[in-house]
């Protein structure tokens, strides 16, 4: 029969403010005494319940949350995975220091023994070794309350500085748009002005388009022939001028002429022109290129984002017993592992044979073509979900056999890794000991501080992944006395790290005290996306305090919407930064069409009407050019994803590559798929 252990993780988050009368409810309740009834709480988790049936285990649980307690049970296993950090000193404890009672289950001993004895009858544990451990244990939480301390303290300070910042934001936008107000004020006098440069213009260019004509009856005849210094009779006509000469000499006499007129035939162009100077050479009059923000451009963001969406819509079908169209919808989904998890989820959730076997052959196909490492790892993910779907386990037996092709270390351990986690989730404890019993020894043959780093942030994501986030810390925390050694991609791997940890004060830390080859606002961006991941939005929230550029403010705001309680707030906020903090028209019109997209997905089509013309005014302003057929892509995109092929086939007019174009047919083409299937 298949038993369970029983763990506290301290106190329901609700009810913290109850600390004092939870501790005594959990005195009385399991007979202990206030230090003991302490460790517990404090301790992030402490097994107190060891090899019991599943129907003790529940009540246990039933029992401790009753009275604000977070309790979990999970199955029991011979050996517990454990973090091997630091050697552990085993003593024995003083003879003078006689225990009436086991320091880990309570029970009492004889009173007629003279010494403790070696091992407790009730739970089985060894107790100079347990009380060796817990001295280990205590030392460390004593060390983890003077951090939180100083985090608190630090904290505090940083709401300061926070509050500062946030007041020299709102100053600083009073200041532009009063600079903004004067700024159209000018504009509106110089407005008058033009015009009347306009009517001079008109009048010189009937004189340009006579300089332009180069007849002979408007040339002077000097400079049109030569005089023969043998016979002054004879007139030798010059060499046709080429078709370069005759533009720069066009435009030379054009500038004479509008020079007259007091006015610069480089400020009346509105283009940049390439002009033949003198010797040959080519001169460029240039005007202002158009800025646009590279973030706004990525397309792996709009690809997540888009994924995420399809994923959602999986998930609604599967509910709906949509199951055949779930399974046709979701091979529109890019990403492997959204991808996995959302055919993982089906495969879970139907009970038909020749379905599940469609799906276990289409997670196959997504696979196949990846490298060995990438095999491995999403193969493990998929497994768990084969596991739960029939208790088959072919998907985890293939990931067994393709670790033995890798002959790197680092590639070994990030295997087992990855196949230590799946067993876990499995709850075949037994197999992911083994397996962790190995990351010491594969450790120990990683050779770069790079790969070293790397390592141990697989390791921690590994423990979290466990639901050991105790040891997970500790193993993050190891990569301290490397980081000075590590290179910017390292580097943001572990500020990533602590975000995936949950960790918002150490990932902020870190990023403001980053490499000056790393920018702070993309690395701010990039935890808002971890954190969102899994699952932290509010801690999210908190980081974007810290961008200064309104793009990435934005796209924040975008990848927080996918929170379901607050998506409305995010948009909100998001449509108040591109009207009053973005200035450039391309950055504009990309982020109204991701707010558009955005908006559709809540199936608020109000919204993305209203925001479409708002879109096309913004592109009105800027010129034809590369840059912005790209950035047509992108809208395109995007409102072809609100499932509304309308918008996108209008914008397909604006495009002038014939590749960009097609490309974007493409997608509109498979949006009209997906829609066929929700609809």
């Amino acid at each position: 029969m298949k038993t369970f252990d029983v763990f506290i993780n301290g106190i329901q988050k609700k009810r913290l403010s109850e600390r004092e009368q939870i501790k005594q409810d959990l005195m009385r309740r399991m007979k202990i005494k206030d230090a003991r009834a302490e460790q517990l709480l404090n301790a992030s988790s402490t097994r107190i319940a060891h090899n019991i049936s599943e129907e003790e285990a529940q009540r246990y649980q039933k029992g401790l949350q009753v009275i604000g307690i977070i309790c979990l049970y999970m199955p029991s296993a011979h050996s517990a995975i454990k973090l091997d950090l630091h050697q552990m000193v085993e003593e024995k404890p003083d003879d003078n220091d006689i225990l009436s009672h086991c320091p880990n289950c309570e029970e009492m001993f004889p009173e007629a023994a003279e010494l403790p004895p070696e091992k407790c009858g009730g739970c089985g544990v060894i107790i100079h070794k347990f009380l060796a451990i817990k001295a280990i244990e205590e030392e460390r939480e004593q060390k983890r309350l003077a951090e939180k301390s100083d985090i608190k303290k630090q904290l505090l300070q940083s709401q300061g500085i926070k509050d500062t910042l946030e007041q020299q934001g709102r100053d600083e936008l009073i200041e532009a748009r009063r600079k903004k107000q004067l700024e159209n004020e000018v504009k509106k006098e110089l407005s008058i002005r033009q015009n009347h440069k306009q009517h001079m213009l008109a009048a010189s260019v009937v004189l340009i388009g006579a300089l332009a004509t180069g007849g002979y009856i408007y040339s002077n005849p000097a400079d049109s022939a030569t005089v023969s210094e043998e016979n002054n009779t004879e007139l030798v006509l010059s060499e046709p001028l080429s078709s370069q000469e005759s533009l720069a000499a066009t435009h030379e006499k054009a500038t004479k002429a509008l020079g007259s007129f007091g006015m610069d035939s480089a400020s009346m162009t509105g283009s940049s022109h390439n002009i033949l100077a003198e010797g040959g050479q080519t001169t460029t009059v240039a005007i202002e290129p158009i800025k646009f923000s590279a973030l706004l451009f990525d397309e792996k963001l709009n690809k997540q984002t888009w994924d995420h969406f399809l994923a959602q819509q999986v998930a609604v079908l599967i509910e709906q017993g949509e199951e055949a169209r779930a399974l046709q919808l979701s091979r529109h989904i890019s990403d492997t592992k959204i991808y996995i998890d959302s055919l993982g989820q089906l495969l879970v959730a139907t009970d038909e044979e020749s379905l599940q076997t469609k799906v276990a052959i289409a997670i196959e196909a997504k696979i196949t073509p990846l490298a060995v490492r990438q095999k491995i790892q999403f193969l493990a993910q998929a497994s768990v979900y084969q596991y739960k779907a029939n208790k088959n386990s072919a998907f985890i037996e293939h990931a067994t056999q393709l670790r033995g092709s890798l002959s790197a270390p680092e590639e070994q351990l990030e295997a087992i890794l990855y196949l230590g986690v799946a067993h876990v989730q499995m709850a075949n404890m037994d197999a992911a000991n083994l397996y962790f019993s190995k990351i010491n020894s594969l450790l120990a043959k990683v050779s770069t501080p790079d790969k070293k780093i790397h390592s141990r942030i697989l390791i921690a994501k590994s423990y979290k992944d466990a639901g050991s986030e105790a040891s997970a810390l500790q193993w993050l925390a190891s990569t301290q006395k490397l980081v000075t050694e590590a290179s910017p991609a390292s580097y943001t791997e572990l500020v990533m790290a602590y975000a995936y940890l949950g960790q918002l004060d150490t990932t902020a830390r870190m990023i403001l005290a980053s490499p000056a080859e790393l920018a702070d606002n993309d690395l701010f961006y990039q935890a808002v996306q971890v954190f969102v991941d899994v699952g932290n939005p509010e801690q999210a929230e908190n980081l974007v305090a810290y961008m200064q550029e309104s793009d990435f403010k934005a796209s924040s705001y975008m990848v927080m919407s996918r929170d379901r309680q607050k998506n409305s707030a995010y948009l909100m906020s998001t449509e108040q930064l591109i009207s009053q903090e973005m200035s450039e028209s391309l950055n504009q019109a990309i982020m109204t069409s991701h707010l558009a997209f955005h908006y559709s997905a809540q199936k608020n089509t109000q919204k993305t009407k209203a925001l479409y013309p708002l879109t096309t005014e913004y592109l009105k302003t800027i010129p034809a050019s590369t840059e912005k057929d790209k950035a047509l892509a992108i809208i395109a995109t995007n409102y072809a994803h609100t499932l509304d092929p309308s918008y996108s086939k209008n914008l397909l007019n604006e495009i002038q590559s014939p590749t960009i174009k097609s490309n974007v047919n493409l997608e509109i083409s498979k949006a009209l798929q997906v829609a066929a299937l929700i609809n």
